[in-house]
């Protein structure tokens, strides 16, 4: 299990880096985090610049080029969300902060940094890459796979039976289409027992016209 995780962390860091290299060539260090779904995590958003007039919390999230701020806190306490994500911080640290992100989803998983500002000024924290998983939806999509391959699998063998029961049917219909041939021994024998009733024919008709042609001469009886 571990070595999923890390194979998936690695995979994400590189898709970030195809996706953001201008982004991520911007920080010092990057912290992964792995959070679940449902769940909540902690994010430090810190820099140990002072003094400081404000922070933005941002975020990038995969395949995306437009950076999204989370929230804008500013030194008077004045805190502003900028988004519908849910967090909060301990403004009593600042500018050391901690952004605490509740209900994680799978949406979440992205990358996160702070961009502090004094006035003209600007500098990013540490930068955070969150990967949010959800064991559920894994269940799902594993049996719905799991599902697909059955059905696909049962298609493939219904196919296969119709395409074997139509070549047995064709097959059999060429066959009885197709005429028989004689072998030559019984061609020859044919022939010759034809040749045989056409002699005997003839001869019977010789001597049958040879009778007509010269009937017999009764015999005469003389008297004493």
């Amino acid at each position: 299990m571990a070595g999923v995780v890390r194979c998936c962390v690695g995979i994400l860091l590189m898709s970030i880096c195809f996706s953001s290299h201008s982004t991520l060539a911007s920080f010092d260090t990057v912290t992964v985090l792995k959070g679940d779904h449902g769940k909540n995590i902690n994010i430090p958003c810190a820099t140990d610049k002072r003094p400081q007039d404000g922070v933005y919390m941002k975020r990038k999230k995969l395949h995306e080029t437009e950076q999204q701020k989370i929230f804008y806190y500013y030194k008077d306490g004045t805190f502003t969300k900028k988004t519908n994500v849910s967090a909060t911080i301990n403004e009593k640290d600042f500018p050391n902060l901690t952004a605490t992100l509740y209900n994680l989803t799978v949406a979440d998983t992205g990358l996160y940094w702070c961009e502090f500002n004094f006035e003209e000024k600007r500098i990013n924290s540490a930068a955070t890459l969150l990967w949010v998983t959800d064991e559920n939806r894994n269940v799902r999509e594993n049996c719905q796979n799991g599902m697909v391959f059955y059905v696909m699998t049962a298609l493939f063998a219904i196919t296969l039976c119709i395409l074997g029961f139509f070549s047995v049917k064709v097959k059999r219909s060429c066959e009885s289409d197709t005429p028989s041939k004689k072998s030559p021994d019984s061609s020859v024998y044919e022939e010759m027992t034809r040749n045989r009733l056409d002699t005997s024919s003839t001869l019977i008709n010789s001597a049958y016209q040879s009778t007509k042609q010269f009937p017999q001469t009764p015999a005469l009886h003389q008297g004493f």
